[in-house]
């Protein structure tokens, strides 16, 4: 359908705009942006 088609080309403008308004198209690092909300860090192993 029209409307199926319409649906496709919108979406990865709204995700360039989302990641343009994130600035994380502007950090050159391959890591998360730092002002996105930090992950906790990953749990010690088990001790055995």
């Amino acid at each position: 359908s029209i409307s199926g088609v319409g649906h496709q080309l919108p979406m990865s403008g709204q995700l360039a705009y989302a990641i343009s308004f994130l600035g994380l198209d502007s950090t050159t690092t391959p890591s998360p942006s730092p002002s996105a909300t930090p992950s906790p860090p990953p749990p010690p192993p088990p001790r055995r």
